[in-house]
This record gives C-alpha cells, sequence and structure tokens, in this order.
C-alpha cells in the first residue's frame, strides 16, 4: 500500500467520525471559497500523521477547515489539536488542486 493510499484511506476515517457539526463547517467554507473562486473545493490539503493522532487542514483561496483526530487504538475521537510541541510528527501528505477523496465524494452528493 502506497503512502498516498494510507493517507486517503485515514482521511476516510477521519470523514467517517466527524460529527454533523463539523461536516456543516466543512460545507460552510467550501461555500465561501466558492462564492470568491466558483470552485466549492479547498485546494490544498495537508494530512499530518502523528503518534497521537491525525490532523488535517484544507486551505481555500478565503477560507480553511481543520480537523485533528485522536488515535485512541484504531478508534478516532474528533477533538481539538493539542500544541505542536506534544505531539510527535510521523510524517505528511499533501493533496494540491484537488480534495481527499472521501470530502469530495460529500460535496458531490449535497
Amino acid at each position: 500500500m502506497t503512502k498516498r493510499e494510507i493517507a486517503e484511506m485515514t482521511v476516510q476515517m477521519m470523514f467517517d467520525v466527524l460529527p454533523d457539526s463539523k461536516k456543516k463547517v466543512f460545507e460552510n467554507a467550501c461555500y465561501r471559497n466558492y462564492l470568491l473562486t466558483s470552485w466549492t473545493g479547498l485546494g490544498f490539503s495537508r494530512l499530518h500523521i502523528y503518534k497521537e493522532g491525525f490532523y488535517l487542514e484544507m486551505d481555500g483561496t478565503r477560507s480553511r477547515f481543520t480537523v485533528f483526530t485522536k488515535d485512541n487504538d484504531g478508534e478516532l475521537e474528533v477533538m481539538k489539536k493539542p500544541n505542536e510541541d506534544k505531539l510527535h510528527k510521523i510524517w505528511e501528505a499533501q493533496w494540491l488542486n484537488e480534495m481527499p477523496k472521501a470530502f469530495q465524494d460529500y460535496l458531490d452528493n449535497i
């Protein structure tokens, strides 16, 4: 399995545990980006993999969406991101001019 496939699988797992309120925040960020660029997506995404969990950043022209999920032995829990100095980074994945598949599929179906 490639790092890209691992990243996509991780993002899908993160998306699956997002509460509806956080999905609404994502929709609003995409809508703000659409008003400025006529594209609903957020064009630059980074997934930070930490020993303690996963942090996804998605940036558009004037909007941003972030989510941190703590890894509790395979069970993900959405929470506020701890300070960077308390996290142990393993690696990072990036998407340029596209969004992770789970989020793009969600936008395509609303």
